[in-house]
């Protein structure tokens, strides 16, 4: 599906546009789980998108005037050759299109001279190792990274190219579009299944169970994201994530999942009823998808999420208060705390690079989830769909899955 002239194509689109004399960016790097036992790996996205490549704690080096690009592999323990398989540099080069493939003790030999000439590298490394917000420590790789690169280059010497990064990969292209298209009809698929199963289901876990196995029978190579499927409280917990709850009769069931088809992501979001609605659940549930609705008429090429996300939100408000689930009299404080964005953009990452203060153009993909949260009224209801920017408009790609109020005995 991706072809070495996808990756080379990519590189020469950053050089194009990058103000720096070379590019210099990190995969990512094994982690420890424990003892002897890492995480299962996932390549930085930026890496794997300049490259194909899988192999962790590598580089990729490019010299914007000549237009050589270079992978630099990691130093390797001799005895992982015999335990992992031994690295095919020349089927590198094949696959990801790049001139050269060095080994550690040589591409540091290049860099050495390289820095010799006071360059200005581009590259993106962290500013902090810790994410308040997220409570996430970053890749410890990226740290690494970040600090052996001031101590070659200098910190005066580095330049930010995240921008550059974002408005390149925010444009899919078509082999882009194929993959994330086979993502969100194994989501659609697997989730058109469930409705006939999940009348034998007990349990948050049950949903996840099955819907994994769907995703991986239907040709996905797993979850783009930590499934999220909650059951009567946990339907307002915006990322509930454990999935270990009874399905609660009478109550709310939301369901945020994607499949992952060759790196690329689904995410779709429904909201069922198990059993009967009550009125207020309804009525929490029309205004959404109303909201919805109103938003998929206003995206098309020229349209800022931000500006957007202000109209949308100001929309559900109204039809809120409307349905007499908000005050009149806290319309300004319900627009000003609402707790997520109605779009992003999809791609590699669930939530992918690109710009929210640029017009979209043709090719973005992004998604439409409004939602409403009431936990004192265990109400938590998401509409979600993947949208792919067209010349004229959107096209909903995940449109054939039904966004009614499902009624699941």
């Amino acid at each position: 599906m991706f072809t070495p002239e996808f990756f080379s194509g990519n590189r020469a689109r950053l050089r194009k546009d990058c103000s720096a004399d070379f590019i210099l960016l990190s995969a990512n790097g094994m982690i420890q789980k424990s003892a002897d036992v890492t995480f299962p790996f996932r390549q930085d996205s930026n890496f794997w998108y300049l490259t194909g490549s899988q192999i962790a704690d590598g580089l990729i080096f490019m010299d914007i005037k000549s237009g050589k690009d270079t992978i630099i592999l990691p130093e390797r323990a001799k005895h992982r050759d015999l335990w992992e398989g031994a690295i095919d540099t020349e089927a590198l080069c094949r696959s990801s299109g790049v001139d050269t493939v060095l080994q550690a003790a040589e591409g540091t030999t290049l860099l050495k001279a390289t820095a010799l000439k006071k360059p200005k590298i581009g590259t993106i490394v962290p500013d902090i190792a810790y994410l308040a917000a997220y409570g996430m420590y970053l890749s410890p790789t990226k740290i690494v990274f970040r600090n052996r690169l001031r101590r070659m280059f200098g910190t005066a010497q580095l330049v930010d190219i995240r921008t550059d990064m974002a408005r390149l990969r925010q444009v899919k292209q078509p082999a882009e579009l194929d993959a994330i298209k086979h993502a969100v009809n194994i989501t659609v698929d697997s989730l058109t299944a469930l409705k006939s199963e999940i009348g034998n289901m007990k349990s948050e876990r049950d949903v996840d169970i099955f819907l994994s196995h769907e995703f991986r029978l239907r040709g996905a190579s797993g979850h783009a994201y930590d499934p999220i499927v909650g059951s009567g409280i946990h339907a307002a917990t915006i990322h509930h994530e454990t999935n270990d709850g009874p399905l609660v009769q009478n109550s709310l069931l939301l369901m945020d999942v994607g499949a992952l088809y060759e790196g690329y992501a689904a995410d779709i979001s429904r909201t069922w009823v198990i059993g009967k609605a009550t009125h207020r659940q309804k009525a929490v549930y029309n205004a959404v998808k109303s909201a919805h609705t109103f938003a998929l008429g206003l995206l098309r090429p020229g349209v800022i999420i931000r500006q957007y996300q202000r109209e949308v939100v100001a929309f559900l408000v109204d039809e809120l208060i409307k349905a007499g689930i908000y005050e009149e009299v806290r319309r300004a404080a319900y627009e000003k705390d609402y707790p997520h964005l109605i779009s992003h953009h999809l791609g590699l990452d669930v939530h992918d690079a690109g710009m929210y203060d640029d017009p979209l153009v043709e090719g973005c993909v992004v998604t439409i989830e409004p939602g409403v949260y009431l936990p004192e009224d265990k109400i938590g209801v998401r509409i979600e769909d993947d949208i792919l920017i067209t010349k004229t408009g959107a096209e909903n790609l995940s449109a054939r899955l039904s966004d009614n109020l499902l009624y699941l005995q």
